[in-house]
């Protein structure tokens, strides 16, 4: 996925797309992987271990939002109660199998959230941005 996004010239996608591909070509960006040793991506780093205090501390000195892709990782990061939000793409496709957006749920088994955003897309996507309720 990340190769599509990086190779991308903005002009050439759909308009819903064109800040996608802008904002993630000049984003800094940090992959949690056991297994990759290397990568081609520019602004792309690797780390061996999710750290949330090494988060925690990224969160606190940036000015701009910290976004986290993937489902593993976001529980990860909900278990730590590193989000405010979560912000969703419903594609209208189902698949059958594979694994749940949040698969395992922070200490309390209730996550709480207060839809704040919602954006419908062509072919039938919606986009829903939620605030995570503490």
């Amino acid at each position: 996925t990340m190769a599509y996004w990086e190779t991308k010239d903005a002009a050439s996608v759909e308009a819903d797309h064109q800040d996608f591909v802008r904002v993630w070509q000049a984003a800094e960006k940090i992959v949690y992987t056991k297994t990759l040793k290397t990568t081609t991506a520019r602004k792309t780093r690797l780390e061996p271990e999710f750290d949330p205090a090494k988060i925690r501390e990224m969160k606190a000195k940036s000015a701009q939002d910290l976004c986290i892709g993937g489902p593993t990782i976001a529980a990860e990061a909900l278990r730590n109660n590193l989000v405010d939000e979560i912000q969703l793409f419903v594609v209208p496709t189902t698949i059958g199998s594979g694994i749940p957006v949040i698969p395992v749920l922070p200490r309390d088994p209730v996550l709480r959230l207060e839809l704040i955003e919602e954006r419908r897309f062509s072919e039938g996507w919606v986009y829903l941005r939620y605030r995570v309720l503490v």
